[in-house]
Formats: structure tokens, C-alpha cells, sequence
């Protein structure tokens, strides 16, 4: 049979097997909302990379801080796909690239904005009461 150090140690790896899909799970959520953020804030005005980041922060009250690299990638994909434009500035400080919202980028907005509203109303109904409060959550 089984000791009980053992067993105390297959139970330790499953709930950080647990954690860590947690966290990965976050970080998806994250990643799938963020091109749909960017191109949002881009309906407005054009932004360069760390006004972007910042407005995101502030407006999310810091809940969606982002790691440079994540915003970067996002830009590149969502610039690499026809979505947004880039345009290098050159300022007194130093050279920003802002980036343009395209009308192909207009219309992939409205789609994801579209397909969002679809799994959070699906996630609601399961949940229940969307303004549940989190100490039923814990």
C-alpha cells in the first residue's frame, strides 16, 4: 500500500497540476480578449504601443496589465492579418509607431465584439445572477 507521504506528495502535484491550468485558463481568456481590446481602443484614435497598454490599465483599473511582449504580438498578428495599419512618427523625444484601425479591422471588430457578447450571455446564464458577488465564488 501506499505511505503517507506519498500520497500527501501525488495530491500536492495535482492541485499545482490544478493551479497551473488555472492560471493557463486566465491567461487565455486574456490573450482572446486582448486583439478585440486593441481594436477597439483604435476605433477612437491611432495609439502607439504604450498608450494602448496604459489606456488599458487605466480604464480596466489595472485588472488588465499587460506584459509587453502580449501587446506586441497581438499589434504584429493583428497587423500581419490587415487589421490595423502602422505608421512610425518621428517626435522631438524619439520615433513612436501608432497604429490605424483598417475598415477590414472595423469589420473583424464587430464580429468579435459579436462572438464575445454570445459566450459571456452563455457563461451568465450558467453562473446565474451576472453581479454575483465573489464570496460565492469562494
Amino acid at each position: 500500500m501506499y505511505g503517507r507521504k506519498y500520497i500527501l506528495f501525488i495530491m500536492n502535484v495535482r492541485v499545482s497540476m490544478a493551479l497551473e491550468k488555472a492560471n493557463s485558463m486566465v491567461a487565455q481568456l486574456k490573450r482572446g480578449t486582448l486583439a478585440m481590446l486593441v481594436l477597439y481602443l483604435l476605433q477612437n484614435e491611432d495609439m502607439y504601443g504604450y498608450q494602448i497598454a496604459q489606456t488599458l490599465d487605466e480604464r480596466s483599473e489595472g485588472k488588465l496589465r499587460l506584459i509587453e511582449n502580449s501587446l506586441y504580438g497581438t499589434v504584429y498578428r493583428l497587423q500581419r492579418e490587415g487589421y490595423i495599419s502602422s505608421k512610425k512618427e518621428e517626435n522631438v523625444a524619439r520615433a513612436r509607431v501608432f497604429y490605424h484601425l483598417e475598415p477590414s479591422g472595423e469589420v473583424y471588430l464587430a464580429k468579435l465584439i459579436k462572438e464575445y457578447e454570445s459566450i459571456s450571455e452563455g457563461i451568465r446564464l450558467v453562473i446565474g445572477n451576472p453581479a454575483f458577488s465573489q464570496e460565492e465564488i469562494q
